[in-house]
């Protein structure tokens, strides 16, 4: 673990997870942090201009629009993770919107209703 007085100039709530191996985003993600005590390198290299609060979740298997984590409503998040400078949450969302809809479907879903509207009439 890194040590804060190398951080002279970072304020964070858990100095502790400065440097632990696991990017937390937010003000640790900042050059006086030493963006996460170099935990973030990778994500900052591959994001960019991902701005979130919890990096680990890019890429993690569910399609995070904003709000809330599905499942852990406590756990407020900042920024979007479907946008382009995110991948699109790392390719976990597959994105489109239209004026009435936010959609999150695959083709073969989109297939599987169509053609079942269409047998039912």
């Amino acid at each position: 673990l890194k040590k804060m007085q190398d951080y002279p100039y970072c304020h964070v709530r858990s100095p502790q997870l400065i440097g632990n191996g696991y990017c937390q985003g937010g003000d640790y993600n900042m050059a006086e942090c030493g963006f996460d005590g170099g935990d973030c390198e990778d994500f900052n290299a591959k994001y960019p201009n991902c701005t979130v609060s919890y990096p680990s979740w890019i890429g993690d298997g569910d399609c995070d629009s904003g709000d809330y984590k599905p499942g852990i409503a406590d756990w407020p998040e900042v920024g979007d993770y479907n946008t382009a400078e995110c991948a699109f949450d790392g390719g976990d969302c597959t994105s489109g919107t239209s004026e009435f809809v936010s959609w999150n479907v695959s083709l073969r879903t989109i297939t599987f209703i169509f053609s079942t509207v269409l047998w039912l009439y």
